[in-house]
């Protein structure tokens, strides 16, 4: 039995809504300000549930504490939490590229691959042809990475653009994922006096935010994989050869951090160990290359299997999601595939249409 028409017009006028906002975050490049609100979103409603869970647990009943821990209150303390952890993120992340840029690190990496280089010269392994093509000193090296950043300033200056303009974006999203915590408390309270239209839309943002939460879980698994196969190639692969690069458990902690962004996440943790293995040897460098190669293919397999199950879909209809929105969107089209098409199936299978 269909819904009186007002209510179907309502419903239909939220399909369409839905659709051209999340086209609208693809095509004005909003992607990272859509994560950092439904993330921060999510971590406060589930840290909510945990703080009630040890309230309930820990805590006896009609205590002074016990009342003080209500909605708005425990909402508050997770938001703060949330606030920190950001702050405490960035806050390490600054002193981390002060002490790259101020403690002489660059300078020893450009002489272990000045040294590298030369090795790599005088040995015989390599065509003449690729040999010729190297670097000879530190002194070439320099010049060689201005002449790039001269070719290319004008992509660097968008790419540093485009970097500020996304930390601004995940700045402002996390402050409206904070600020939509607190309204959902609001709206509990007045849930049966919403209009109808409004309940629609609501419904529409509470069935991506359910999306969104089962493939974001299905990614922390993806993430642990990756991060257990780039740890066995760290720590036994490696050192079976004789190397061992430094920086191992910061690696790893790293990988599986950004490896939570499908794709994208796999290809920055790839470029640390690539940039560690050339302090270790050019060979080890390309070993790496083509192990991470390998790893990177096999997270389109792995996200189609792991997340299709997660979302109730065949391997081969994430693939093909993937492989359209990446054609189209690119890299922001591949991390939101999965998302997109699992709210998708969730409002066809809730219209009984699948």
């Amino acid at each position: 039995m269909h819904p009186p028409y007002p209510a179907q017009k309502f419903r239909n006028v939220s399909y369409i809504l839905m659709g051209m906002a999340l086209l609208a975050v693809l095509y004005f490049h909003f992607l990272p300000l859509l994560l950092a609100v439904i993330l921060t979103y999510v971590f406060i409603t589930k840290t909510n549930g945990l703080i009630l869970w040890l309230r309930r647990r820990m805590l006896t009943r009609n205590t002074f504490l016990h009342k003080s821990l209500n909605a708005h209150n425990i909402n508050l303390i997770s938001t703060t939490l949330t606030i920190g952890i950001v702050l405490t993120v960035i806050l390490l992340m600054s002193l981390g590229i002060y002490h790259l840029i101020h403690g002489g690190h660059i300078t020893v990496m450009l002489t272990k691959l000045a040294a590298i280089l030369e090795d790599t010269k005088n040995s015989s392994s390599l065509p003449q042809s690729v040999l010729n093509m190297l670097p000879n000193n530190t002194a070439e090296i320099k010049a060689y990475a201005v002449k790039l950043i001269e070719e290319y300033s004008a992509a660097l200056t968008r790419i540093s653009k485009n970097s500020f303009t996304s930390f601004v974006y995940i700045l402002i999203g996390i402050i409206i994922g904070a600020m939509l915590s607190f309204h959902r408390l609001n709206m509990r309270k007045n849930r049966r006096k919403m209009p109808p239209f409004k309940a629609e839309l609501v419904r529409r943002i509470v069935n991506f935010e359910t999306s969104f939460e089962r493939v974001f879980l299905a990614q922390v698994k993806i993430s642990l994989i990756d991060t257990a196969l780039t740890g066995v190639y760290l720590y036994l692969i490696l050192p079976l050869f004789g190397v061992e690069l430094p920086f191992k458990i910061t690696v790893l902690v790293i990988a599986f951090i950004v490896g939570l962004i499908p794709v994208a996440g796999n290809l920055i943790s790839n470029t640390i160990i690539i940039i560690l293995s050339l302090g270790a040897s050019l060979y080890v460098a390309v070993a790496s290359l083509v192990f991470l190669v390998v790893i990177h293919k096999l997270e389109y397999f792995l996200n189609a299997k792991i997340i299709g199950s997660e979302i109730e879909s065949s391997a081969w209809e994430l693939l093909v999601a993937m492989v359209v929105f990446e054609r189209i969107f690119g890299v922001g089209g591949i991390i939101v595939a999965p998302v997109y098409y699992a709210y998708l199936k969730n409002e066809l299978k809730q219209q009984k249409l699948i």
